[in-house]
């Protein structure tokens, strides 16, 4: 007869009792594992679902409107700087003396358009820059610039005169004149000058 080996009987116990676990507590263990699972997953993938990153084209889009507001406020940074600081004040006057003589018929009709202004006859471009003009201080105390600049047009020439100052901002003129030289020499006042030895608009270019 032969004996048992060693160990057979506590194999058979074991086997035994695992035995016991039915298919069915494996499928609790399962089921336990699962419902411990699912309300994390669900809070991950809804966590996830809030928080969406920002798309490529929304982020170029910002970084555009970002890009356009610092371009505006340099620009306009710009033109503060360049009007108090480096803008002489005989070219502001220059400019808006020659937009209301553009704008009188009176010089058009002579003249035609479109009309064009520079400093003096001349080849040299930077001589052509170049607004002859002269500061004063008048009797009223206010520092006037006596200003002196050519106008062309298709159908002739003309000498613009002005005597201007600033105040409150705006540029006031003593007078302003316009002397056609061609087609047909005629003086055109568009601003009347008061009695001063300036009135005749003629000084020596500065």
């Amino acid at each position: 007869m032969t004996s048992p080996q060693p160990g057979s009987s506590v194999r058979r116990t074991f086997a035994a009792e695992s035995g016991k676990d039915g298919p069915g507590d494996g499928r609790k263990g399962a089921d336990s594992v699962a419902e411990f699972q699912d309300p994390e997953e669900e809070a991950l993938s809804t966590y996830f679902h809030k928080q969406k990153p920002v798309g490529v084209v929304e982020g170029t889009s910002y970084g555009l409107l970002i890009v356009a507001g610092l371009g505006v406020a340099l620009v306009a940074a710009w033109a503060v700087v360049k009007e108090l600081l480096l803008e002489p004040a005989e070219y502001r006057y220059f400019n808006e003396a020659l937009e209301k003589v553009r704008e009188d018929p009176r010089v058009t009709v002579r003249l035609g358009q479109p009309i064009s202004g520079y400093g003096q006859e001349a080849q040299s471009r930077s001589t052509r820059q170049r607004i002859p003009h002269k500061v004063y201080n008048a009797q009223d105390g206010k520092q006037h610039t006596l200003l002196q600049f050519q106008l062309r047009g298709p159908a002739g020439h003309a000498t613009v005169h002005a005597d201007c100052y600033v105040e409150g901002g705006e540029v006031v003129y003593t007078y302003l004149i316009v002397d056609v030289i061609r087609p047909v020499p005629q003086r055109i006042m568009l601003i009347q000058p008061a009695a001063s030895p300036a009135a005749s608009g003629a000084f020596s270019p500065a």
